[in-house]
């Protein structure tokens, strides 16, 4: 789900590799086994509150967590644009990107 978030960003979007990686994130459904409620979509924190409340008002369950999701996975890449090669490194882990 979230590698298709990025991806997303990257290719319809036109974001920079490290923008598309840095982007809020969400996810329908459980992410912890302990958790109770399944039928619901969890948002970062960083999306705005009144992005938050239009899906409450149209009648999903939205459930904010932290400002990052943190126990998901992680997602880093490369892209190569105009003979140029850029990466990205999701600040939700410990993985850099470096170039010489």
């Amino acid at each position: 789900m979230f590698h298709t978030q990025g991806l997303t960003n990257l290719l319809d979007y036109g974001m920079e590799i490290q923008e598309a990686i840095e982007r809020p994130r969400f996810v329908y459904g459980r992410i912890d086994p302990d958790d109770t409620d399944t039928d619901a979509a969890r948002i970062e924190s960083r999306v705005p509150a009144e992005v938050r409340d239009g899906l409450t008002r149209r009648g999903h369950a939205v459930v904010p967590v932290s400002d990052w999701f943190l126990r998901t996975g992680h997602a880093h890449g490369i892209t190569f644009r105009d003979g140029t090669l850029a990466g990205g490194a999701d600040p939700r882990g410990d993985g850099a990107a470096i170039g010489f």
